[in-house]
């Protein structure tokens, strides 16, 4: 598969340092502060942007967290760059805002408060806004209040987390083990030359299943995790770390899928994406449009970022969030629903993210060190499983 980039070279990155990530999120956090306090502060935040978007160009593009083509944890380069890309996006959008943020305390008598402003609450507020990507008790959204019902106890959390990680490691060492060619760092394809056509496409859609779910668990262990965290040492209140998906394997529909999954960057998504399809006609299908091609980019440009070489590749990655995107609109012509709808769900989901995980097989993603190996327990399951089938299938 051929890659394409008008970024420069991956390759000739530096290391990033503590002190390039520390002046960017100065930057960020000054742009949250001067959010919190306009209209006043319009102009400084339009002298502020230019260099806040210098930084994040030399943070993103010129900087990485792991360099080496060998190293297992290039995973980390993908973090680094989409984190501090979604951060200037954020940072633009403030700029761009005509009303101040204000952060809300719980309703009282049906109508959320909002706390007076002093200088030790516009940083602490500050603080908060620059970390708070889903705007919970914020002004900005739609749902600032999520509903008690939904939120989990410490100890269930807690729980959740060590199973959610066994889990994880179980899928990552069962992919590992069923092709060892992927446990490389210089990766392999998912599409075996070995095998024939239909056993290949279906291997692929099976890896690309086992993907999916090392994302939604890793996203949603470290957002337990975090939420603990907090929850224990920072004494936040419950609401404040509701549920990051809502049981996304349970849709009926395109919609309903991405409606369920993790909303951290809805807000910059939707922002942008009816920027991006202002041109459209349907002001509703440019938008929707608009955001799949952003999220598209900005994965892009995490693969750029994964390995040293190896490019961006927009006809496998970003491809996959324009046809989510076409995919839903399609949705309007028809009301999928019910065992049908949640076959057409994940056959079209898993048919075109096998073109994008199989960019990052050849990048050696799920070749990733997540853990020693002595702290691996599901490759510990996986090889005990291996190992009593092979001596049952010899005796």
């Amino acid at each position: 598969m051929s890659s394409f980039t008008i970024l420069p070279d991956a390759s000739l990155r530096k290391p990033a340092t503590l002190l390039h990530f520390f002046f960017f999120i100065l930057s960020v956090y000054i742009h949250a502060v001067l959010v919190i306090l306009l209209p006043k502060t319009r102009k400084l935040q339009q002298l502020l942007l230019p260099i806040t978007l210098s930084l994040a160009w030399t943070c993103v593009v010129h900087r990485g967290y792991r360099i080496c083509a060998k190293d297992r944890m290039g995973y980390l380069n993908t973090f680094w760059m989409i984190l501090l890309t979604i951060q200037t996006l954020r940072a633009i959008e403030w700029t761009l805002q005509r009303d101040p943020y204000r952060r809300l305390d719980p309703p009282v008598d049906g109508a959320p408060s909002i706390e007076r402003l002093t200088f030790r609450t516009v940083l602490l507020h500050a603080l908060d806004l620059s970390f708070n990507l889903r705007g919970i008790g914020w002004s900005w959204t739609r749902n600032p209040f999520p509903a008690l019902q939904e939120l989990r106890p410490i100890p269930v959390q807690l729980f959740l987390i060590i199973i959610q990680l066994l889990v994880f490691d179980t899928l990552h060492a069962f992919v590992q083990w069923s092709h060892p060619s992927l446990n490389r760092p210089e990766g392999d394809t998912l599409f075996d030359p070995s095998l024939a056509p239909f056993p290949r496409i279906l291997w692929a859609c099976v890896a690309t299943f086992c993907a999916g779910m090392l994302i939604f668990l890793a996203l949603d262990t470290g957002h337990g995790i975090c939420a603990v965290i907090a929850r224990i040492f920072l004494r936040h209140p419950a609401w404040h770390w509701p549920p990051l998906f809502s049981a996304p394997w349970a849709a009926t529909s395109l919609a309903d899928f991405w409606g369920r999954w993790h909303q951290l960057f809805r807000r910059q998504f939707s922002f942008f994406g009816r920027l991006l399809g202002s041109a459209f006609r349907s002001r509703r299908a440019g938008a929707l449009l608009g955001a799949f091609v952003l999220s598209g980019l900005l994965h892009d440009l995490g693969t750029w970022g994964l390995r040293a070489e190896g490019g961006a590749e927009p006809l496998s990655v970003s491809a996959f969030f324009v046809a989510m995107g076409a995919g839903i609109m399609l949705e309007q012509f028809w009301k999928p629903r019910g065992v049908l709808g949640w076959i057409w769900t994940y056959a079209w989901t898993i048919g075109w993210a096998t073109r994008w995980m199989d960019a990052w097989a050849r990048r050696g993603v799920f070749a990733s060190m997540f853990a020693q190996e002595w702290l691996r327990p599901g490759k510990m399951i996986v090889e005990c499983v291996t190992h009593a089938t092979t001596t049952k299938g010899s005796a």
